[in-house]
């Protein structure tokens, strides 16, 4: 144990001495390699930060100031700007910049700025602007600006505009407009148009709908073009009327219709003459 920690040691000393040789020489803030036991303890020293690696190795937390090319993280690995390439860790990955390329990691990634590429981790996936790409995630997914691309997530997905769809256990929020589709659990929310489907297994919500709606209860402010399906429907420019009538098997019947003129659904309630039951 004493000689590989020895031999880790000296070869930490001797890619900062080859690190520090270059910076003199080209004066750069770019270096080829560096590694990181933990931070500060890096080959590129205190000014890590600074650096924009091709290659970085932290075996447990690093801190860099970017990476253009590949980065292994055993535990966290954290940038100051931007991450071009591939980020891949045991826990997390973060980047205060943009992102190109994929981040994976055991638990979270983050991204500071616009991100265009892949995301798949165990809990969360964070974008904190536009996303171009895809987010897989064991727990939720977060784009704070549009998403171009595609969410999927255990428990929830989150985007500001969407243009091809979320899919979760439990709810969809997107605000703004949706194209594509949206499938949960339990809830589908979309504030803006949606210019597709949404389906879940309880409710489904938005402001214009040209597509499809399937659940329990749906709610649409003004359907263009298509259908909602569900136990209770309430379209509010839509087609609702509500009616009492007898038959020779019932005393009286109440029947609440909603939908559109084409296409509504409709929930009856009457008494039978027989023992005074409620149908």
């Amino acid at each position: 144990m004493k000689t590989i920690k020895f031999l880790i040691a000296t070869f930490i000393i001797l890619i900062a001495g080859i690190s520090s040789l270059a910076q003199d020489s080209t004066n750069s803030r770019h270096s080829a390699f560096q590694m990181t036991f933990v931070h500060p303890l890096s080959t590129n020293g205190l000014q890590n930060k600074e650096f924009v690696n091709d290659v970085s190795l932290n075996l447990m937390a690093g801190y860099s100031g970017g990476v253009s090319g590949v980065e292994f993280s055993g535990l966290a690995g954290h940038l100051q700007y931007d991450m071009d390439g591939i980020q891949l860790a045991g826990f997390s990955n973060s980047a205060l910049g943009t992102g190109n390329g994929i981040q994976f990691s055991g638990f979270s990634n983050y991204i500071g700025q616009s991100f265009n590429g892949v995301q798949l981790t165990g809990f969360s996936n964070v974008v904190s602007r536009e996303t171009t790409g895809f987010q897989f995630a064991g727990f939720s997914n977060v784009s704070a600006g549009l998403m171009k691309g595609f969410q999927m997530a255990g428990l929830n997905n989150y985007s500001q505009g969407n243009l091809a769809g979320q899919v979760t256990g439990f709810s969809n929020i997107n605000i703004g407009d949706l194209k594509g589709l949206q499938i949960a659990g339990f809830a589908n929310v979309s504030t803006g148009k949606v210019n597709g489907i949404q389906i879940s297994g309880f409710f489904n919500y938005t402001k214009k709908l040209n597509g499809l709606q399937l659940g329990v209860f749906n709610y649409v402010d003004s359907l263009e073009q298509g259908a909602v399906i569900g136990v209770f429907n309430y379209i509010k420019d839509g087609y609702r009327t509500f009616e009492i009538s007898t038959s020779e098997s019932l005393y009286g019947v109440a029947t609440y219709k909603s939908g559109t003129e084409q296409f509504y659904t409709m929930l009856s309630a009457g008494i039978s003459p027989k023992d005074n039951m409620l149908l």
